[in-house]
């Protein structure tokens, strides 16, 4: 009786499926099935083991001491019969090219990503002194349900007048929880490439003196634009400070690089 034929009829003796016997063996299914149809076989410790779980007797003296050609599973390495080392595979030309093009990618994303950083924690200055960052304006405010949230739209063109060229930018407000906010003060801050910084400050009453109602209705709409001459300029920053229906102070603030220019 072959090696497959005593493991299977050991097997079925104890009552077990070929999933439970891989299970106390700690060994995959497919394994087992490989040994009893005679596919491989394993090496001598494991038969050993398998003769305990099974209470059985699977092998000769003899043939548990004679090498099977068939054999696919190794035991650890003996200093008398060491494992043979897998051959090492070499990478081809054009593996190496993508693994260089691999690189290359992962190195401009991570120039990208530090450029961006950098970028945003800048400091630029204003004529009196005053400091600001990019991080200042890209900050989401939570939305609470009870109060006034505002979602900003932006939009940048440029503009040809006469012989020059401007920078058209308009930031429009929309209300979305159904609750009235007034605008108590708008800060309109431009910064250049030089880290200087431009910031126009507006109050209620100012704004209302220009001729934009500061109070926006439930669920209504506001809008700012300005302009300003084509110019190296990093980006236009806007955040408006206000008191909703419910007596809530909020802040929304809202972040316009200038190179999502359009035509």
């Amino acid at each position: 009786m072959s090696f497959a034929e005593k493991l299977i009829a050991a097997r079925k003796a104890q009552g077990m499926t070929q999933a439970q016997l891989a299970a106390v063996m700690h060994i995959d299914r497919s394994a087992v099935s490989h040994w009893e149809r005679g596919r491989s076989q394993p090496g001598l410790d494991t038969i050993r083991q398998l003769e305990q779980v099974l209470n059985a007797h699977l092998l000769s003296e003899e043939a548990l001491f004679t090498e099977s050609p068939a054999e696919t599973e190794r035991e650890a390495a003996s200093p008398e019969a060491p494992a043979e080392a897998a051959p090492r595979r070499r990478i081809s030309r054009r593996g190496w090219i993508a693994i260089a093009a691999g690189a290359a990618l992962l190195l401009a994303l991570a120039v990208i990503l530090i450029l961006t950083l950098t970028r945003r924690q800048t400091r630029y200055t204003d004529k009196n002194g005053q400091v600001y960052t990019v991080a200042q304006y890209q900050q989401e405010a939570a939305n609470d349900p009870a109060g006034a949230f505002l979602r900003i739209d932006k939009t940048l063109k440029t503009a040809e007048h006469g012989n020059a060229s401007f920078y058209m930018y308009r930031f429009d407000l929309y209300e979305m929880n159904g609750v009235g906010f007034t605008i108590d003060r708008l800060e309109n801050a431009i910064f250049a490439d030089n880290r200087q910084a431009v910031v126009y400050l507006y109050s209620g009453d100012e704004l209302a003196a220009i001729g934009l109602d500061p109070a926006i209705a439930p669920s209504g709409s506001w809008a700012f634009e300005g302009g300003l001459p084509v110019q190296p300029l990093v980006g236009i920053g806007m955040q408006v400070t206000g008191t909703d229906a419910g007596g809530a102070q909020r802040t929304f603030t809202a972040w316009m690089p200038v190179p999502d220019v359009q035509p």
